[in-house]
């Protein structure tokens, strides 16, 4: 796909979607001194716009050359002054050898390119409350040129300078702060942008429309908090500033170098497609992270990282860039392990590592047992597999072990060698091995080996104690390692063991036991041999990447004294290791439903109640319903559930996030007739909660949840609902309302939409795909399971990544059953040109629904 091929002497792409690794290496020998001169007109009402590309370049070999400009139409080229017939293909524009000369050219494009529809390139959104216009770019990894012409790739860092004719009302925001706004008719203003300094493409932004805007500083930068005007009573810009200033505060310090730019704006942007995006000094956001209620703690935290996050990429992945998409991963992990490190050490959520090791690490861990595993360093042949790798692996399990070699060099050391590593690079393009020497370097320590083992590996190791005892008394311990099936590859890890005993009602961490393994198994001697554990813990604190089984002694320990355990983040890594035993078929789905039964209702840290909370639908589906007695036992577990959180919710303090946390978890599960009916009562209050108004996320997520079930009144309350909020959220609710109705026609309907061609932006297509099939509708999709298959191929040619992303995990047939099964092991075995994409997300549906199955199995036995 898109590669070099030379032809006597010349460099020749191939006419394909996307950028090769191969052609951006020759492109990169010969393009240097880039500079963008660009200008956009932009309008209200035009489905497209106009723009004029200046890109003035040197080359060190007179060779033809293309620029990335995907799907848009060149009105004129000239080239070194000369006007030229384009020779443009869908994917670029070829820039022929005999109109370029060694040293200094200059390219002129004009053009007009359609806004985008799927949040890629420069998206337009009509505002349905109020019919405002708000436009934004979103360009990573490779989607600059759907907006202009240009270099779209890394390592050719440019410098832009910016001019944009708009809407008299609107906002006009980029790299840098305007140095001009002018009137050039009664209904228009010109803004014009200074010089950047050097800069890759997809990190170049251009926001514009009639954003309503917050203001503040820290010391001498300039700080904006934009949104649209329907959605800005939602934001409180005082906490965002807040965490700004402390973000930026511990950064500069922690780096020794200051903000490296001249201003910095944040965007909260409808409709993105991801949750942020580090654009230089215009940082965009997705609008679900804001709700439209009362926070609670964890929302606030969850946005503080996210916010901290993209500004640790001001300096790791802005001021210094990738040379190419293999790097991602260094990117990503490291401003994910500063956002969570300036959490704790500057903000008022000291309990960030707990989050870390119950979100990102969990997804890291869970990502990396998938057959779809790969390196933390993965090869990147081609932009169409840079999204691919954007995973668990990427950050989770890059953040995890940069975290590991923090502890492993020392604090002081890690942050010299990054330090460093700023001075040295700034403004420039590196590849990993900089950023390993620079701590190896400031730490005096060959990393090397740690390199390989770590970065240039894949899978996930497990660890369990295997203790001994002599009359009741701990006398040694034995440590067991273990790869994967697919990756049997033993490590070197440093880990803490902890031994847990009982002292009254409580169970209290009693000694901690250092230790380095790599072996199959350790042998642990004990000083001490008085111990009595209670419960022990490898792993303790967290400090390693392993997944932790409990050992026997352990695990029937934990089953009477989990809620006893006293400190809050130990009992979070039972909780978790105890889930990971039920998904790894060494814990019964029913022992596990015994545990939350037991536990769950004393539960006082409201973070480790809501990790397990957030399990419940998970573990309801993990339970088999093949025969009368399962379907019973099923029911069962339904109801006990829902009277354990209705429960919860009577006897929680009015306004407290646990009144919020058992509300929410009670919609998520309401899967009787008598949850609908309280749900309604609450909806339309004939029960009140104390203290707790229904807000209009809440009731919408009420609503969803009334329309899942064959219940008459539904509609009547959809209709009084739009009215009641017809904002762009509002409507993506009542699709999901009108998709979610256990009817085939409306099924069929929505499927055909979803794979036709339609006006639907990707945005609401992804909310159709959603909640098309709930798991409780098994019986409907399964009608859709050739459908499906059927489809795929032409899908995979059509659609980009991120509506094959969606399409895959929402619609994937996987019922945990051997038919189930055998489907997916047939079309992948019949089908292997897929896109990059749809393959891993296949295989992974396949491996879940095989360990779904295996879950099932363990129960059954259980049962006969």
């Amino acid at each position: 796909m898109g590669g070099a091929t030379r032809s006597s002497d010349e460099l020749v792409r191939d006419n394909q979607q996307g950028l090769s690794l191969s052609y951006s290496q020759e492109r990169a020998k010969i393009v240097s001194k880039v500079h963008y001169q660009l200008y956009f007109s932009l309008d209200k009402t035009s489905a497209s716009f106009f723009g004029i590309s200046k890109i003035r370049f040197d080359l060190s070999k007179q060779k033809s050359i293309t620029l990335d400009f995907e799907k848009g139409t060149v009105l004129s080229l000239t080239i070194n002054g000369k006007t030229v017939l384009p020779t443009k293909t869908h994917y670029f524009i070829m820039l022929e050898r005999k109109f370029l000369r060694v040293g200094s050219n200059e390219v002129v494009v004009e053009f007009r390119h359609d806004y985008s529809k799927n949040g890629v390139g420069f998206y337009r959104f009509c505002d349905p409350q109020d019919g405002l216009i708000y436009l934004y770019s979103d360009f990573e990894p490779y989607d600059a040129n759907l907006m202009f012409p240009c270099f779209d790739q890394p390592d050719l860092k440019a410098t832009f300078m910016l001019t944009v004719d708009a809407p008299l009302e609107w906002e006009v925001i980029s790299t840098m702060k305007e140095s001009t706004v002018g009137l050039t008719s009664d209904h228009s203003r010109r803004w014009t942008f200074p010089k950047t300094p050097m800069m890759s493409t997809y990190i170049f932004s251009l926001h514009a429309g009639p954003y309503h805007v917050w203001e503040d500083a820290y010391k001498k930068i300039p700080l904006r908090l934009l949104a649209r005007k329907s959605f800005a009573s939602y934001v409180d810009a005082d906490f965002w500033f807040l965490i700004t200033k402390q973000g930026l505060r511990f950064f500069s310090d922690y780096f020794h170098y200051d903000y490296p730019f001249y201003k910095y704006d944040q965007l909260i942007v409808p409709d993105f497609n991801s949750g942020a995006m580090e654009n230089i000094a215009a940082v965009t956001f997705n609008e679900a992270y804001i709700p439209r209620g009362a926070w609670t703690r964890d929302e606030k935290e969850r946005l503080a990282e996210v916010i901290l996050h993209e500004m640790a990429h001001m300096w790791f992945g802005d001021l210094v860039t990738m040379k190419w998409w293999d790097d991602l991963w260094l990117n990503e992990s490291f401003a994910t392990y500063m956002a969570f490190l300036a959490q704790a050490e500057a903000t008022d959520f000291k309990e960030a590592w707990h989050t870390f090791f119950e979100g990102i690490k969990s997804w890291a861990y869970w990502e990396d047992e998938m057959v779809t595993t790969h390196p933390i360093v993965a090869k990147v042949p081609h932009t169409a597999e840079a999204m691919t790798n954007f995973d668990g692996i990427t950050y989770g399990k890059g953040a995890s072990v940069l975290k590991q070699l923090a502890y492993f060099l020392g604090p002081e050391k890690f942050r010299a060698g990054v330090s460093n590593y700023f001075k040295k690079y700034a403004y420039q393009n590196t590849k990993m091995k900089d950023f390993i020497e620079s701590l190896s370097e400031a730490s005096d320590v060959d990393l090397k080996h740690w390199t390989r083992e770590w970065l240039q590996t894949q899978s996930l190791n497990s660890i369990q104690v295997l203790p001994h005892f002599k009359e009741q008394k701990l006398i040694s311990m034995d440590l067991l390692q273990k790869g994967s099936d697919h990756y049997p590859k033993k490590r070197k890890h440093r880990t803490q063991i902890g031994i847990f005993k009982k002292e009254k009602s409580k169970i209290i961490l009693q000694k901690i036991v250092p230790m380095h393994y790599e072996k199959g198994r350790t042998a642990i001697t004990l000083a001490e041999k008085d111990l009595k554990p209670h419960l022990i813990y490898p792993n303790c604190e967290d400090y390693d990447y392993v997944k932790v089984k409990l050992d026997a002694h352990t695990l029937e320990g934990i089953k009477s004294s989990l809620s006893q355990v006293s400190d809050d983040f130990s009992r979070l890594m039972f909780w978790r290791s105890l889930w990971d035993m039920v998904r790894s078929v060494d814990l019964s789905i029913y022992e596990y439903h015994d545990l939350i039964l037991k536990h769950l209702p004393l539960e006082q840290n409201v973070k480790i109640a809501r990790s397990v909370a957030q399990r419940l639908k998970q573990a309801w589906y993990y339970l088999p319903a093949a025969s009368a007695v399962e379907k019973q036992k099923k029911t069962v577990f339904v109801d006990q559930i829902q009277d354990l959180l209705w429960k919860q919710l009577e006897e929680a303090k009015g306004g407290s996030d646990f009144q919020k946390l058992w509300l929410d978890t009670y919609i998520k599960l309401s899967l009787s007739d008598q949850a609908l009916e309280r749900l309604h009562k609450i909806l339309a209050h004939k029960i009140k909660l104390p203290h707790f108004e229904l807000d209009q996320d809440r009731r919408w997520a009420i609503l969803v949840e009334l329309h899942r079930k064959p219940w008459e009144p539904a509609q009547d309350l959809l209709e009084k609902e739009l009215k009641r909020d017809h904002s762009e959220a509002g409507q993506k609710q009542a699709l999901a309302c009108e998709v979610i109705q256990p009817k085939f026609s409306i099924k069929k309907k929505w499927f055909q939409k979803i794979i036709g061609e339609t006006n639907l932006s990707l945005a609401r297509t992804k909310v159709a795909m959603s909640y098309l099939f709930p798991k409780d509708q098994m019986d409907l999709h399964m009608k859709f399971s050739k459908d499906f298959y059927h489809v795929l191929p032409m899908l995979g040619r059509k659609k980009d990544h991120k509506y094959l992303m969606t399409f895959c995990r929402q619609l994937a047939p996987a019922f945990s059953t051997p038919e189930s099964i055998h489907g997916f092991e047939h079309f992948l075995k019949r089908h292997t040109t897929l896109p990059p994409v749809v393959a891993k997300e296949l295989k992974i549906a396949h491996q879940e629904d095989e360990r779904s199955y295996k879950i099932h199995q363990l129960a059954q036995a259980q049962l006969s």
